[in-house]
Formats: structure tokens, C-alpha cells, sequence
């Protein structure tokens, strides 16, 4: 089926910790789940604060996977999954 895939990033630590993230991702993956069969997202399984913002949203544990950016910088990520 269709999937859609999100990347987002709040970058300010002073702007963490208020539900902006929360609210601007369930709002995404519930507008995006209407139009695919899944959403996914691939946060770095260090950044829990990530994972628990996308797990509050619906989100759901894959599995993890190494990964390599353009640049070539080595992370540890987790896919996780929002399903219709």
C-alpha cells in the first residue's frame, strides 16, 4: 500500500517538554493516514523524547536499523509505524 514518511525537528530545547510536537505530529499522522495506508517515521533510538511524542501519537515500534546520511554520519534509528 501507500506510505507516507515524516521527518520533523523542533529544534529549540526551550520550545521541548510543551506537547508542540505532540500535537503537531498526531495532527499530521491523523491528516496523512486519511490519504495512506501507513505513516512511518524513523527517529534515532537515542532521541526518546522523539519516540515518546510519536508513540503518544499513535505510533507504533518496528524495529531498528542502522542507517548512513549524504554526509556520512553513522546512527542507530527505529521505524515506527502508524497503520490505518
Amino acid at each position: 500500500g501507500k506510505v507516507a514518511n515524516v521527518d520533523m525537528f523542533i529544534g529549540e530545547n526551550n520550545y521541548q517538554g510543551f506537547g508542540i510536537g505532540s500535537s503537531i505530529i498526531k495532527y499530521i499522522g491523523e491528516y496523512l493516514i486519511t490519504k495512506y495506508d501507513s505513516v512511518v517515521l524513523t527517529p534515532e533510538v537515542e532521541n526518546i523524547n522523539a519516540i515518546k511524542c510519536y508513540e503518544k501519537s499513535g505510533f507504533k515500534k518496528s524495529k531498528e536499523f542502522d542507517y548512513s546520511n549524504t554526509i556520512g554520519e553513522k546512527t542507530r534509528n527505529i521505524l515506527m509505524i502508524r497503520e490505518k
